[in-house]
Parts: structure tokens; C-alpha cells; sequence
């Protein structure tokens, strides 16, 4: 039988009957939170020996090490956002994507564009994606959603509206191309 002893993290599975050289195995599964996993492999011979050697059969102990993912954040630069340039710890070798959704009391309701890829800009030491918008889009607020390997890691809320004088941050004039940028910072 297959036992976490440390650090949570589960067996499948648990527990089964060796082959005919004597060999079990299982998938080990580590705990959710970073540091030591420990396991044991505890067993019992039901024979006196294994054909043609003799048998002893006891328990091994396991050991590994849970790594954390790296935990990351999207901080949009102008036009959207305050930032101009990402930090010097910024990641540029990552690999985001983003989505822009329509909002309804604050909620999205439609996805409205999705860019599966977004490509570093060295200058900038983060990411951007030039989105025409279409002049059929409705004016309203949307969210603008940068992902990581599916996992969010930044939103920011932005206003469409038609032709204006001056547009605020986190406006954008509907029909007219917007850069959007980001930088992942740790």
C-alpha cells in the first residue's frame, strides 16, 4: 500500500499486487502547498520467496519536493492603464493570451474578441496586441481579461464609446484600433 506521510498528495492506486518480477506501481500526486512530500511503500509477502530467490519484502520510504507555480500579474500600460514600461523583473518568455468581453452589471456576458496569442515587445518589457475594433461594436463596457496557461492573472475594465475630443484612461473609441498592453510581473 502506498501512504502520504507528509505534505499531503494522494496515491493511485493506493494499493494493488506486484508483477512477476515483483514490481507495483502507483502515480503519486503531491501536496496543493510547496515544501517536503514524504511516502511510504509497505507491503507483505504472501509467499516464503519469490521464485528462484528469497523473498523479503518490507517498506520503502519516498521523498519529494512540492515546487510552487509562480503566481503572476498583469499590469496594463497606456492607453488603458498608468504603467508606460513592465518592471526589470517582468517575464517577456511567457506565452498570454487575452480576452475581451462584454459587461453587464459588472459581469461578462459576451465574449466580444479572443487573441490565443500575445507577443512580447522587448521595448516595453511586456506584451501587446493591436485590436480593431469593429465599427459595429456596440458602445458599452467591456473587460479586458489577460490569461496565463488558462489561469487569469489581470482584468481591466474599459469604456467604448464613439468619437470624443479627449478619451480618459480606460476609454477606447469603438471602430478605431486599440494597442493593448501589459506586463506579467511576479
Amino acid at each position: 500500500a502506498w501512504t502520504a506521510t507528509v505534505g499531503g498528495g494522494s496515491f493511485s492506486p493506493a494499493s494493488g499486487i506486484t508483477d512477476a518480477v515483483g514490481i507495483m506501481g502507483s502515480t503519486w500526486v503531491l501536496g496543493s502547498l510547496p515544501g517536503a512530500n514524504g511516502a511510504v511503500a509497505a507491503g507483505s509477502n504472501p509467499r516464503p520467496f519469490w521464485p528462484g530467490r528469497p523473498g523479503v519484502w518490507g517498506s520503502t520510504s519516498f521523498a519529494a519536493i512540492a515546487v510552487a507555480p509562480p503566481v503572476y500579474h498583469a499590469a496594463f500600460m497606456a492607453p488603458l492603464g498608468t504603467a508606460t514600461i513592465g518592471s526589470q523583473n517582468a517575464f517577456t518568455d511567457l506565452t498570454p493570451s487575452l480576452t475581451v468581453c462584454a459587461l453587464s452589471a459588472g459581469a461578462c456576458v459576451q465574449t466580444v474578441a479572443t487573441f490565443a496569442t500575445v507577443n512580447a515587445n522587448a521595448s516595453l518589457r511586456g506584451y501587446q496586441i493591436n485590436w480593431n475594433t469593429p465599427a459595429t461594436l456596440p458602445r458599452g463596457f467591456y473587460r479586458v481579461t489577460a490569461s496565463v496557461q488558462g489561469n487569469a492573472i489581470g482584468s481591466i475594465d474599459i469604456e467604448g464609446v464613439l468619437k470624443q475630443k479627449k478619451l480618459e484612461s480606460f476609454q477606447f473609441e469603438v471602430g478605431r484600433t486599440l494597442p493593448i498592453k501589459f506586463s506579467i510581473e511576479p
